[in-house]
C-alpha cells in the first residue's frame, strides 16, 4: 500500500511539472509557475525518497510463525490411574491464529505419558457458513481455502505425534432442525476431512484423518449470536496412545472431560463424544 501511495505521488508531482511548463510556455505569470515547479520537485523526492529499497527490499517470509504457550500445569481432578496435565498454545501465523490445547495423561503408577489429546480451533472467531458444507468464515466473512491455507509449521509438527486426527462436523441448534441437523454435522465432518488431507500440514504425515459428526448443538441460541456461532466451529483432535496394554477408548474417556471449552463443548451436541469416538476407535485399535 505505501510503495502504491509512493509511486502515485510521483506521477502527480510529474503532472504538476507538466502543467507548470505549459503555463511558463504560454507565459502565464499570475499563476506562479516557479511556485508549482518546486512544489513538483518537493512531492516527487518525498514520493520516490525510499523508492529503490521498497522495489528491491527482499519480500517478508509470509510462512514465519509467533508461537506463545504456557507451561505445562496439573489439573486438580484425576483419575484413579493417571493425573491430566494441561498446555495452552496459539498459533498465529499468515492467515490468522489457531488455538490449540494440549492434554496428556500421566500414569500414577509409571510416571510415563500413557495419551495424548491436541485439540485445535481453526480458526479464532470461525465458523462454518450458516447451513453450509463448504464455506468457513473467519473475522469479516473472509472465506477460508483451509487445504491451501493450513500451511503451519507448528500444526504439522503437532500432528507428526499423533495417531489419527478427528474432523468434528458441528451443527448449531439454530441450524437445520430435520434429524438433528445430522445431514448437514456429516457433510461438514467429510468435507473437513477433504480439506485436512489435502493440506500442506498433511505431507509426509502417517495419522489416519476421520469424519465424525456430533449433531446439533444442544444449548438454545439465536442465530448469528457469538455462542451460535461457536457451535458451528471448525474443530480437530488429535489422538495418541503410548501405553499399548490400555485400550484406546479408556484413555480417550479419560481425557475427554478436559477439553476446553472454548475451544469446543463436546457435551453439548446431540450425539456424545464417547459413543462416536469410542466405537471406531475401538475397531482401529483391536
Amino acid at each position: 500500500m505505501r510503495l502504491v501511495i509512493s509511486l502515485t505521488l510521483a506521477v502527480a508531482s510529474g503532472v504538476v511539472g507538466l502543467v507548470a511548463e505549459a503555463m511558463f510556455s504560454n507565459r502565464v505569470a499570475s499563476y506562479h509557475p516557479d511556485l508549482l515547479v518546486i512544489s513538483a520537485l518537493v512531492v516527487f523526492f518525498i514520493a520516490t525518497g525510499d523508492l529503490p529499497g521498497k522495489l528491491f527490499a527482499p519480500r517478508r517470509d509470509k510462512t514465519t510463525e509467533q508461537i506463545s504457550s504456557t507451561p505445562w500445569h496439573r489439573f486438580e481432578r484425576e483419575t484413579e490411574t493417571h493425573v491430566a496435565e494441561e498446555k495452552a498454545e496459539t498459533v498465529r501465523f499468515e492467515y490468522g491464529s489457531i488455538p490449540v490445547q494440549r492434554v496428556r495423561l500421566r500414569s500414577k503408577l509409571t510416571d510415563n505419558i500413557d495419551a495424548e489429546v491436541v485439540a485445535i480451533k481453526l480458526y479464532d472467531r470461525s465458523f462454518w457458513d450458516f447451513e453450509s458444507d463448504e464455506r468457513l468464515i473467519v473475522g469479516r466473512r473472509r472465506p477460508i481455502k483451509l487445504n491451501q491455507e493450513l500451511d503451519s509449521k507448528r500444526i504439522r509438527e503437532l500432528f507428526s505425534r499423533v495417531e489419527h486426527i478427528i474432523c468434528l462436523g458441528l451443527v448449531s441448534s439454530a441450524e437445520k432442525p430435520e434429524q438433528n441437523g445430522e445431514n448437514l454435522s456429516l457433510a461438514r465432518a467429510r468435507q473437513l476431512e477433504d480439506w485436512v488431507r489435502f493440506s500442506p500440514v498433511m505431507v509426509d504425515q502417517h495419522a489416519k484423518v476421520h469424519a465424525v459428526p456430533l449433531g446439533r448443538g444442544l444449548s438454545k441460541h439465536l442465530k448469528d449470536k457469538p455462542e451460535e456461532k461457536d457451535q458451528r466451529a471448525a474443530v480437530l483432535i488429535g489422538l495418541r496412545s503410548d501405553n499399548p496394554l490400555v485400550p484406546l477408548p479408556i484413555l480417550l474417556d479419560q481425557v475427554i472431560p478436559y477439553i476446553n471449552t472454548e475451544i469446543v463443548r463436546l457435551d453439548d451436541y446431540s450425539r456424545s463424544i464417547a459413543s462416536q469416538l469410542s466405537k471406531p476407535l475401538a475397531e482401529m485399535a483391536s
